[in-house]
């Protein structure tokens, strides 16, 4: 199909094959509890991406700071998608105030000739899962690349925190959690989204969680239902060596969060391309008190809007996580 986009430039709109190809791949993004908070409708030449506010998580994400930033992962990925098949997009964000939910336009402007380094991270996403287990240290030659690379590319600050700052982290951590414990609502939303029902195209599988003993090896993490295992995973990893990145916005505007879940994205496929694994920790900005501890370790004023654990990962990968049908989130109007 093609169309014309404002200036009189011909848009070419891939075939429905390929159109399936790049979105199923946008919707491998991770999103807060797996709840995958977008659709994508094709109106004439262009691609729109809305936010579905009926997938929100109110108790955990009252404001929809998350939802925001998991669509930003999804329209990231979504580009690099285009990019390893071959499609020049243009990309608008936020182009009708009118409609909030309306948070990015893609024009297909042309065909280019994918890059090694396009093709290795639209291959990552595939690739890419949330490990919450303990993991190794990163090597530091790999992480500042890590970070150089990305940091090159962002609109947003990536922040790495020393290793003595971890007591603070599992000290904010431990308070995030202690202030949900008696929250019935809070509980009630997490045990709606990790139950177990192999039926279930969103949410967290139990196969994605941790036990006990391997919960008990991660300080920075959120409290999810602990799950029985036939033994411990990565047991030689005693403790968990992690280092974590923390992604700073310059404010809370919907635009500032979308741009923090691009450079997510780009974060967790680079690192992931490099053969390191990554988890998202959210649950320590959820609750002020710890939100605060986390700000004050940043050398800037931009408030922290993510955190992600980097480490090794050897000897574990859980099955996939699912996602809904793309029938559901993609279709044409």
């Amino acid at each position: 199909m093609s169309g014309e986009i404002p200036g009189g430039v011909p848009a070419e709109v891939p075939d429905d094959a390929m159109l399936q190809d790049i979105v199923t791949l946008a919707c491998r993004a991770p999103s807060i509890h797996n709840s995958q908070p977008w659709i994508w409708r094709l109106h004439g030449p262009e691609l729109r991406l809305y936010a579905d506010y009926d997938r929100a998580v109110p108790v955990a994400d009252p404001d929809n700071r998350q939802l925001i930033i998991s669509l930003g992962v999804a329209l990231h990925h979504l580009r690099v998608a285009a990019a390893a098949r071959g499609l020049r997009i243009e990309l608008t964000r936020l182009p009708s105030p009118p409609r909030p939910d309306h948070l990015a336009t893609v024009q297909f402007v042309g065909g280019q000739t994918p890059t090694p380094a396009d093709v290795e991270r639209a291959r990552a996403i595939t690739e890419r899962f949330t490990d919450r287990l303990p993991m190794g240290p990163a090597p530091d030659d790999r992480l500042g690349d890590l970070v150089d690379a990305v940091s090159a590319r962002s609109r947003t600050r990536i922040v790495t925190l020393p290793a003595d700052t971890h007591p603070t982290l599992a000290h904010a951590s431990r308070i995030s959690e202690f202030q949900r414990r008696y929250d019935a609502t809070y509980h009630d939303e997490l045990a709606w989204w990790t139950a177990d029902d192999p039926d279930r195209r969103e949410g967290i599988p139990p196969s994605s969680l941790t036990s006990a003993s391997e919960a008990d090896r991660v300080e920075v993490a959120r409290d999810f239902p602990l799950v029985v295992t036939d033994h411990s995973r990565r047991p030689a990893v005693e403790v968990d060596h992690a280092t974590v990145l923390v992604i700073t916005g310059p404010g809370e505007t919907t635009a500032d969060h979308l741009a923090c879940g691009e450079t997510l994205s780009d974060l967790l496929l680079e690192a992931t391309a490099s053969g390191l694994d990554t988890c998202i920790i959210s649950h320590v900005l959820e609750i002020e008190a710890s939100a605060t501890m986390i700000d004050n370790l940043l050398s800037s004023a931009d408030p922290a809007q993510v955190l992600v654990r980097v480490g090794v990962g050897e000897g574990h990968r859980p099955p996939v996580t699912p996602r809904r049908p793309v029938g559901e989130v993609f279709s044409r109007m």
